[in-house]
């Protein structure tokens, strides 16, 4: 999976956010095997398309919860940019970071999922100064804006999914921080509001310039 994430770098990416959507997915409902299988037909093809696509005028970070739903990223393109990184828990919080390999396995299993995954159902205590603790929590959405040449991120965030809520002021600020652009959406788990959607996310773009 990190390998198809791999060409999303390019400019364009070679993989849309919408079929990146639903190849996760996918993979979510698959047996390894059989998952490990679409994943590299998926990869063979992605790299052996020869009609490049066309360049668009912003590249995009999605980040939230379990975003399933590839409605959101056919709004975005759509609307003349590219998602091209995302920090979702159907996304790169599964995929990204490793464990650590030596030790106790359920040990090392239990330190990942409990420690590393910056999610905020885990409990940070916070550490040092604001900015440090920013860093700490949020240091690897910096990472992927810097990696993959982010222009502008969507927060996009279910209604009553209180933990992501209470996050989003931190969150927002940290994205910030790096003068990066960022537009705020609540929404429910459903798409009635896509009406609405349409319309913030094109004013975001168009005020992104």
């Amino acid at each position: 999976m990190r390998e198809l994430y791999e060409l999303r770098k390019s400019d364009p990416p070679l993989i849309s956010g919408v079929e990146m959507t639903k190849v996760l997915v996918a993979a979510m409902s698959l047996p390894v095997d059989e998952c490990n299988s679409l994943l590299s037909s998926v990869i063979q093809e992605v790299k052996a398309r020869t009609n490049t696509p066309a360049r668009k005028s912003a590249r995009i970070m999605v980040v939230g919860a379990q975003v399933d739903d590839s409605a959101l990223m056919e709004i975005i393109e759509e609307n003349d940019a590219s998602v091209v990184i995302d920090d979702l828990c159907t996304g790169t919080k599964i995929y990204w970071p490793d464990v650590d390999v030596g030790g106790d396995p359920i040990s090392s299993l239990a330190e990942r999922y409990l420690t590393r995954i910056m999610c905020p159902r885990t409990y940070r205590e916070k550490t040092g100064t604001y900015q440090e603790y920013l860093e700490e929590r949020f240091g690897h959405i910096g990472r992927f804006i810097k990696d993959y040449k982010v222009d502008g991120v969507i927060l996009y965030i279910y209604k009553y999914c209180d933990p992501y809520g209470f996050e989003v002021p931190a969150t927002k600020s940290y994205i910030e921080s790096l003068n990066i652009p960022v537009l705020y959406l609540e929404d429910e788990y459903s798409m009635s509001s896509i009406g609405r959607l349409k319309t913030r996310v094109q004013a975001f773009l168009e005020l992104m310039g």
